[in-house]
């Protein structure tokens, strides 16, 4: 795999490639973690994810390195990076286990390094805890590959014939990490879509409503409106005038709508892991696009992860 990744980053159009078992998170689920040489670690088993990946990993992914250092070509087989996520769920902070001893399953693993939480699951699922340990065993089933978008197709072409140029035993497969991201929130876009049509919808009809309104009004007041025309009425206490009836009408809906949408919203929410509540005031600011720095509202940890 070294010497596949060396031949494509002769390419220009290609700025990274890493090995791994597959995008984030793949790996193999584990269980029965607990600290060396510590008793409160004693029968405190929890679930988590493990992992298979190169010293290019992080950097093509992007991911942040919080504590420690990243794996190297000399790392240990039993070195191993955390996410924070799992360094929360032992209850130390990202300093401390660094060094760490931890049995696990199969194996040991010592901590050399913390990765900050990422998102790789729906925003309505807790991110897991996640080690990511050097390969040392087998040929990797992935390879990352950072490519320049301009030139996607042509540099798609190189790949194809260069790794058939070391090995044909396996087809030439692949897929855009943002389409694959992209389907974990599939749901959500589906419903905002749904909701802006809806919500479109709901005010093309209510705005016609309120024309319709207006205008029998008038009709019905035409020789009221134009007495006080003659009188010297002005256009504003027209407009007061006829405003006065269905203005009260406004108000009952607004409240409506908004003990309505609140309720909803907040049902909304709770299906998320890591949310803010209506009742900070930098939700309203988002709705209505600005930002007011005097209201700020604390997030759950893991958040404000990507």
């Amino acid at each position: 795999m070294r010497r596949s990744g060396r031949m494509l980053l002769r390419n220009p159009d290609i700025k990274n490639v890493s090995a791994s078992m597959g995008p984030p998170p793949t790996g193999i689920p584990c269980a029965d973690v607990a600290e060396i040489g510590r008793a409160r670690m004693a029968n405190r088993t929890f679930r988590c994810i493990t992992t298979r990946l190169d010293t290019n990993y992080l950097g093509l992914y992007q991911m942040k390195l919080v504590a420690g250092s990243n794996l190297t070509a000399t790392s240990s087989k039993i070195d191993a990076l955390v996410n924070e996520a799992l360094v929360h769920e032992l209850g130390y902070t990202n300093d401390e286990i660094v060094g760490m001893l931890f049995a696990r399953q199969w194996d040991s693993t010592r901590i050399v390094g913390v990765v900050g939480d990422f998102h790789f699951q729906d925003f309505r699922l807790k991110i897991e805890p996640v080690d990511f340990k050097r390969f040392n065993w087998g040929p990797p089933s992935f390879l990352s590959v950072k490519l320049n978008e301009a030139n996607a197709q042509s540099t798609i072409d190189f790949i194809q014939k260069t790794l058939a140029s070391i090995s044909e035993k396996y087809p030439f497969e692949y897929t855009f990490y943002d389409d694959w991201y992209g389907k974990t929130f599939m749901s959500e876009a589906k419903i905002s879509k749904l909701m802006t049509v809806f919500a479109s919808v709901a005010i093309i009809i209510a705005a016609l409503g309120l024309y319709g309104l207006i205008l029998h009004m008038v009709n019905q007041r035409m020789k009221e409106i134009g007495i006080r025309k003659t009188l010297g009425a002005g256009s504003m206490s027209i407009i007061r005038l006829l405003s006065g009836r269905f203005g009260v009408l406004i108000l009952i809906g607004y409240a409506i709508a908004s003990v309505l949408g609140y309720y909803g919203v907040q049902q909304w929410l709770d299906g998320f892991a890591y949310k803010v509540s209506p009742h900070c005031p930098g939700f309203y600011d988002n709705i209505i696009g600005h930002r007011n720095d005097r209201g700020h509202c604390s997030l759950p940890r893991g958040s404000r992860s990507h």
